[in-house]
């Protein structure tokens, strides 16, 4: 009996092992970081830390700039034969190299162990040794790495919040996810096509919306005034209405513009878009929600998306 119970439970064990989905890779959970965060280090000096994807979303650039004199270090998280990894540029001089420690990493803390590093001319000065990224739900994130100089470590903490996505830029990061082209249907089945550029130096991000099939473009261009963001929709109307990020109602995963004013609108009366809902699914699907204001009433149009020609894949096991 005790042997069969023994059975029963293994085999159970091996069962929930199985069918149990696989934990989200390193470079999955980086993405998770994507935006503006800012907080303090140990020694009390303010922090700010940006996370962008870049090389074709192949990569991951993490900017982190501390104190008054704004010291900026650059980090790049890669997958390389499916090891996440990174490389760390900073005002060291030299560029240390890490891989992704899976021995000692986990579903809440990722562990980083130096690999190699560059320019330090055989010398004993300052490196960076380890680091580990420890975030806590969407909104804290814990940073700690250890500083190596003359043979004695020292360690170092930045403890960040990621910031309001109406401060900073943060729903332009936000809404980078979406460059290139994407593919779609309305809510009665019909094509829509929309691409996303940088434009302007990259001060400036580019929407080019094509509805029908019909060669009907509209371009709506999303930028930032001060610390707010805002949109000018160009619209076959005729029109160009104008919008501003609602912060208080928008979170990481739905991004809701509210109208301001446009041109070409003489009364209130007259058609013009009125607000736009940007709802982000997974890396591959989003949708817009346009709402149309017609004679002081509104209806809305729903745009689902998917992404025509996906990023190319970065997977690791860690």
């Amino acid at each position: 009996m005790r042997r069969a119970v023994l059975f029963l439970f293994l085999l159970s064990a091996v069962t929930r092992a199985v069918a149990a989905p696989p934990s989200k890779s390193g470079f999955e959970k980086l993405r998770a970081l994507l935006g503006v965060w800012k907080g303090h280090d140990s020694q009390g000096s303010g922090v700010t830390a940006t996370f962008r994807l870049i090389g074709d979303e192949t990569a991951i650039m993490e900017n982190l700039v501390r104190g008054e004199a704004g010291e900026s270090i650059i980090r790049v998280y890669y997958v390389d034969n499916g090891t996440l990894m990174l490389t760390q540029y900073g005002t060291r001089g030299n560029q240390p190299r890490m891989k992704i420690d899976a021995s000692r990493s986990s579903e809440t803390e990722m562990v980083f162990r130096m690999l190699d590093v560059t320019n330090t001319a055989g010398g004993d000065g300052p490196r960076i040794r380890d680091l580990i990224l420890s975030p806590s739900g969407k909104s804290l994130l814990t940073e700690s790495w250890t500083v190596q100089a003359r043979g004695v470590d020292s360690v170092e903490t930045a403890v960040l919040a990621r910031t309001s996505l109406g401060e900073g830029g943060a729903a332009i990061e936000r809404m980078k996810s979406l460059l290139g082209t994407w593919k779609g249907k309305d809510q009665h089945g019909n094509r829509v096509d929309v691409t996303y550029s940088m434009v302007a130096d990259s001060t400036a991000m580019m929407e080019s919306l094509d509805i029908g099939g019909t060669k009907e473009s509209m371009v709506t261009v999303y930028t930032l005034d001060g610390g707010n963001t805002v949109l000018t929709h160009y619209c076959s109307m005729g029109n160009q209405p104008r919008m501003k990020l609602d912060a208080a109602s928008s979170s990481d995963d739905a991004l809701m513009y509210r109208y301001v004013d446009a041109t070409n609108v003489k009364s209130d009366r007259d058609p013009r878009m009125h607000d736009l809902t940007l709802r982000f699914r997974d890396r591959n699907h989003f949708s817009q929600e346009w709402f149309l204001r017609i004679e002081g009433k509104s209806t809305s149009a729903v745009y689902e998306f998917d992404r025509v020609i996906a990023p190319r894949e970065q997977s690791s096991s860690w």
